[in-house]
């Protein structure tokens, strides 16, 4: 383990001077009690989704200037079902993994203040670089991590930071990744002391902000 820090200081590194990391740790009870959250947010995430409301509007678009009894109603029938619902739905997932909600935006919780970025922005480009290293090297674990955690959140319904811990780790990960890409030492370094600045200038901001 201790090994491995070593190894890994970086990334430790960039993950500890960030907003979202003090946060977290400040608010840690939020982020257990969000999770226990979990069952009841998910069951009223289902009884929302086919509510009669929603089954509602699927017949009203179905029978929108249609005869009834013809083909194109028909036809409709096949469009306009409950799968619709949960396709149009799905459509909401791209909240969950917009790069604006992790380094600018934030979810508007305890764990990410208004008006504080909850990580550098300069890790956005490497956060998207180290996403495309990931699909060219198949790293599929890294992936899989990310895709799950932030789908998991979507089906739960919660667009919160707490529940998204893991996809948050794996965020600085890839960044860490495509930072070790930077083959000048000079300018690699550059960049981290650019980054740390920015974190703990941020997290400096957010405390005032706050108190």
């Amino acid at each position: 383990m201790t090994e491995r820090l070593k190894k890994d200081w970086l990334l430790v590194l960039l993950i500890v001077t960030t907003p979202v990391f003090f946060w977290t740790i400040l608010n840690f009870g939020d982020v257990v009690s969000r999770w226990l959250e979990i069952p009841s947010g998910l069951g009223q995430r289902k009884s929302l989704l086919f509510a009669p409301e929603a089954v509602g509007k699927i017949l009203k678009m179905r029978r929108a200037q249609i005869d009834s009894n013809g083909p194109i109603f028909i036809f409709s029938k096949l469009v306009y079902n409950k799968a619709y619902i949960v396709l149009n739905e799905l459509f909401g997932y791209t909240a969950y993994i917009k790069p604006r909600f992790y380094f600018q935006a934030g979810d508007s919780s305890a764990l990410s203040p208004p008006n504080t970025n909850p990580a550098p922005f300069l890790l956005l480009p490497f956060w998207l670089y180290g996403i495309l290293l990931s699909f060219k090297n198949k790293n599929h674990r890294l992936l899989l991590v990310w895709f799950a955690s932030t789908l998991f959140a979507f089906i739960v319904g919660f667009r919160s930071f707490a529940i998204l811990v893991p996809a948050i780790i794996v965020n600085f990960i890839f960044a860490y990744k495509a930072l070790g890409e930077v083959k000048r030492r000079k300018v690699r370094l550059g960049l981290v002391i650019a980054i740390v600045f920015l974190g703990l200038f941020e997290t400096a901001r957010s405390i005032y902000l706050f108190f």
